[in-house]
This record gives structure tokens, sequence and C-alpha cells, in this order.
């Protein structure tokens, strides 16, 4: 779950494993679908964020690897939240609940949910609709990275010809995607 700090729009995603590279993975999907890079991006105390809070003295943390490079391809700056702050414990809370849903089936329904009632509500605290403040957020954020997208090959399961009962070109024709 992402929230910006000025429009308090939000981008939800359930998945299934929550190591740095799912949150990398989740985070370029945020800031792609708010439109732009935040100058800075406040996170929980969690180790897929962050090694060792003041490892290095006073605010300066030990990063998670995978974090600090998207951090620096990006333009953002890392900040983390004071720990047992509240918003970091409902965070917590989305992802032990999110791990009981497929997380297929909840993405098919999150982005009506958050186009339709999340972003489109009066936000109680600053008492405006998240989706008009995103657009006059957009101005002051650096432009979002393009998304490193993986394309997906056909997989080719092999046939074993013994248990065919016709020539495997019959097969391959039978199989063959037309114009």
């Amino acid at each position: 779950m992402a929230t910006l700090g000025y429009s308090r729009a939000s981008f939800v995603k359930f998945g299934q494993k929550e190591d740095g590279e799912a949150l990398c993975e989740g985070l370029r999907e945020a800031l792609d679908y708010f439109g732009g890079v935040p100058e800075q991006v406040l996170f929980d105390n969690v180790k897929t964020v962050v090694i060792e809070r003041d490892a290095y003295g006073p605010g300066l943390h030990r990063w998670n690897d995978r974090l600090l490079e998207l951090a620096e391809e990006c333009g953002f700056t890392l900040r983390l939240c004071r720990p047992y702050r509240q918003d970091q414990r409902q965070g917590r809370m989305l992802q032990v609940s999110g791990l009981k849903l497929v997380a297929e089936v909840a993405n098919s329904h999150v982005p009506r949910w958050l186009d339709e009632v999340a972003n489109e509500r009066v936000h109680a605290t600053t008492k405006a609709i998240p989706a008009r403040r995103l657009a006059e957020e957009r101005s002051a954020m650096l432009p979002a990275p393009a998304l490193k997208v993986t394309p997906v090959l056909p997989l080719r399961v092999p046939v074993l010809v013994e248990s065919l009962q016709h020539p495997p070109a019959v097969y391959d024709a039978l199989l063959e995607v037309q114009p």
C-alpha cells in the first residue's frame, strides 16, 4: 500500500511475497499509477526496507540494497517512520489480511476500487478528494520511471511422441495461432 502525502491518493497491490524484490516492483507500479515520483518516500521499519536503523549514527540507516538502487534510479530520498507509529501498524494489518487472499483475484478488483472509491472519497484529514489533489501534486513530482516489463515467453511443454495417435506435425498445426 502506498499513499501520497499531499493528495492522500492511494495505491494498493496484493502479493504472494514480502521480499525486497516484491517491494520494489510494487513501488514502481505505485509510482507509475501516481504518474510521478515524490521527492521523499516514507517507509515502515521492516527488514525489506531497512536492514539496520541508525547503523551509521542517528538517522543514518543501512537500507536494503535493491530499495537503495531504486531510490537512486528514480531520484527519491528514503525516509523511515518513527517506530511504532500508527500508519506502520495499519500497513502491517493490511499485509496480514492480504496474505489470506488470492493475489490475482484481489488485484483484479483493486483498480476499480482505487478509481471509484478510495481516491474519489472526501479524505477525513484533508477534507478534499484525493484524485483532484493528485493532479496538483503531480506538478511537483519527478517523472515516473518507465516500468521494466519482462516479456512473457510462451510455454513449450515437451510432448512424448510415443503417446500420440497422430504425427507431431498434426498437433503442431492445431496449436498454432491463426492470424
